[in-house]
């Protein structure tokens, strides 16, 4: 493996243990590109800048205090790396989609493929299995409104 893809995966892994599972969150700017572009989303929402990134890193810690993030499988070209991790964590604070903390415990997987610029993550595409996750808080993953069709309208 080359020097590069051998630092873009340090660079990943070390995003994932430093800032999610120590919680120094203060290293955000060593990781990130200014310009960072979420999309997928991978947490929370699909945020457009560092600040936002930044907050919905935040809101995941903040409703999982214990959370952990094990690093599963990493894959390396040049500019990107694509990982698989799996997370854990108790539900012991706010969630966006849902009325308050669970305290039960969720184990998921997630799929992220980080983009590297300048030795900082510039991009991020993924998914996690949010739908696994809420049905083990015991999450309705079908709550919100409900779409009426006008009348009139024929349904497909």
């Amino acid at each position: 493996m080359s020097n590069l893809l051998l630092r873009q995966e340090l660079l990943a892994r070390s995003f994932f243990d430093l800032i999610l599972n120590k919680r120094q969150l203060h290293l955000l700017p060593d990781f990130l590109s200014l310009d960072i572009l979420e999309s997928g989303p991978f947490i929370f929402s699909a945020a457009h800048e560092a600040r936002d990134f930044a907050q919905d890193v935040r809101s995941i810690l903040a409703a999982f205090d214990d959370l952990r993030i094990e690093v599963e499988q990493v894959i390396s070209e040049p500019g990107r790396v694509a990982l698989s991790v799996a997370l854990s964590g108790c539900n012991t604070g706010p969630l966006p989609f849902a009325a308050g903390p669970t305290q039960r415990r969720a184990t998921w997987k997630a799929i992220a493929i980080l983009g590297i610029h300048d030795r900082r993550i510039s991009t991020i595409r993924g998914v996690s299995d949010r739908a696994s996750m809420l049905q083990q808080l015991g999450i309705s993953c079908l709550a919100g409104p409900v779409l009426e069709i006008p009348a009139g309208l024929n349904a497909p």
